[in-house]
């Protein structure tokens, strides 16, 4: 028989927002849901309860509470005004439908380091199937996630998977509850009422005890059965099908099937998400860089928990900033060694926000990555790769905020036969060049160019004879040209050359051109 697990967390909507505020989960907490009556999207609008925004809250309701603010007297339905005046200390936080996508995220992700059947049932919520294989000797289940036997399934194997389920969302800053059962609807009433203990539910009789406001049932339906002395979900089916659907409705029928088991449906898989991400608004506009840093640095810890649950790592970073003119700053940072490592990670992003100012105040922060497998490289006897590709990225990072981004990187030509024709491309970390490879480079001697060539005065006859530079000068005892060149010649900035090699009574090897300019030195041999 198949067994399902769902994964249930109470309060989504709070739980989500204060996922980046942990230190709030023991205070009063209040969580409004405002967007109807701002006249805005939650990105558009600033989240201060003080002054003028006082106003334009007044109508919205509270939806959901800490226990500290339960235990202060505030209720659900209340107005921001009204749970005030019961709690002095009372804080408000605004939904954040971007919070909840990412903690949706989070729930989905440690439900597939479980199983490859995972279903997006609502937010907060999601259902696994627990299947076993044709041969009767275990699960079907990710490639990479770690093996438990559902089909030997004991006691023991669910207390396994909620300590696991637990360990992981509350890494997260998430407190969610896991229950077992033969059907989605019995699992998810398992999970509804296991707070405290772990529950299989496999028949109705499991139930019986079970409170009837984990059903969820229509606010007629609860009232009803609450005036007929109905509490318990044994109590609902104590009372038979028939005579529910003849007193209450075709309705309860549905909810008696669904509550005995008789109801069962397959689940709408769905697939893990491609990219990663991390999202939240402020409270209050930012305009300095600590509070920005503070909060990316648990995106960033965020991320790196919620990769390691499927076994990958980022390969790649995205950072939006959203301004307050509705514009964005956007920059994709490489890994160039993927790593788990939070620290490495948030130095990147610290050392290039130390160089970027905004004209405008900071109202929403997202950080995306993009996973990969853990890279496993064995160096070779011969090879001289970057033992530490990361911390050499954050060391080109600086110099590139200290002299500009096209003046760090790797120089390569540019395919023409101009001399010293070349461009700055992004440095490779990962490449390596053994000595095998490189032995098999061309050598010879090394020129040493002047940049910009130097201005120089050359004596000929039938050659040249005399050099005088800025830092050469003397008698020109051999040289080797003219070698001419030239390109471009259908383009608009076509070029010509005439150059020698040279070498002065010193003993100085140099080269030196001449073109419609005059005579320049270009560069030295070493």
């Amino acid at each position: 028989m198949n067994t399902l697990a769902v994964i249930h967390i109470p309060d989504f909507a709070l739980q989500a927002v204060l996922r980046h505020e942990p230190e709030l989960r023991e205070r009063p907490v209040a969580l409004v849901d405002d967007t109807l009556t701002r006249g805005g999207s939650v990105p558009d609008i600033a989240r201060n309860y003080d002054g003028e925004d006082a106003q334009r809250t007044a109508k919205a309701h509270i939806i959901q509470l800490t226990q500290a603010a339960l235990d202060c007297g505030v209720q659900t339905g209340m107005s921001v005004s009204q749970g005030r005046a019961r709690c002095r200390e009372l804080l408000v936080r605004s939904r954040s439908p971007s919070a909840e996508q990412s903690a949706q995220a989070a729930l989905l992700e440690c439900a597939w380091s479980i199983s490859s059947f995972v279903e997006n049932t609502a937010p907060g919520l999601a259902t696994i199937q627990l299947c076993e294989s044709a041969s009767g000797d275990g699960t079907t289940l990710r490639e990479d996630a770690p093996m438990f036997d559902f089909a030997r399934t004991t006691a023991f194997d669910f207390e396994q998977v909620q300590q696991r389920v637990h360990g992981h969302l509350v890494s997260l800053h998430l407190n969610a509850q896991v229950g077992f059962g033969a059907t989605p609807d019995l699992a998810w009433l398992a999970a509804c009422d296991s707070a405290d203990s772990l529950r299989v539910v496999n028949s109705a009789d499991d139930l019986a005890s079970t409170s009837l406001d984990s059903f969820a049932l229509p606010e007629a339906m609860s009232g009803i059965l609450d005036r007929w002395g109905i509490r318990t979900i044994g109590g609902f089916l104590a009372l038979g099908r028939e005579d529910l659907v003849r007193r209450l409705g075709a309705e309860a029928g549905d909810y008696f099937d669904r509550a005995t088991g008789r109801a069962d449906r397959p689940l709408r898989c769905t697939q893990p998400a491609e990219t990663f991400e991390e999202s939240t608004e402020f409270e209050h506009e930012v305009e300095t860089l600590e509070p920005l840093l503070f909060l990316l640095r648990r995106m960033v810890e965020q991320l790196v928990l919620r990769l390691g649950a499927i076994y990958r790592v980022p390969a790649e970073l995205t950072l939006r900033l959203g301004l307050s003119n509705q514009d964005e700053h956007v920059r994709v940072f490489k890994v160039p060694s993927p790593t788990a490592n939070p620290d490495t990670l948030f130095r990147m992003l610290h050392t290039h926000l130390e160089s970027v100012t905004t004209e405008h105040t900071i109202v929403r922060v997202q950080l995306g990555a993009e996973p990969t497998r853990p890279v496993r490289q064995q160096f070779g006897l011969f090879e001289t790769a970057l033992r530490d590709p990361n911390q050499f990225a954050e060391t080109l990072a600086r110099l590139v905020a200290l002299v500009g981004h096209d003046r760090v990187g790797t120089a390569v030509l540019e395919p023409t036969h101009r001399p010293d024709a070349f461009r700055i491309q992004p440095a490779d970390f990962t490449s390596s060049v053994s000595r095998a490879e490189a032995a098999a480079l061309p050598l010879g001697l090394s020129l040493r160019r002047f940049r910009p060539p130097q201005p120089a005065l050359v004596q000929c006859d039938r050659g040249p004879t005399y050099l005088h530079a800025k830092t050469i000068d003397g008698s020109i005892v051999a040289a080797y040209g003219p070698m001419l060149l030239n390109g471009d010649w259908w383009s608009q900035q076509p070029w010509s050359r005439a150059e020698w090699d040279v070498k002065l009574a010193d003993g100085t090897l140099c080269r030196i051109y001449e073109e419609a300019g005059g005579w320049f030195l270009e560069g030295c041999y070493d």
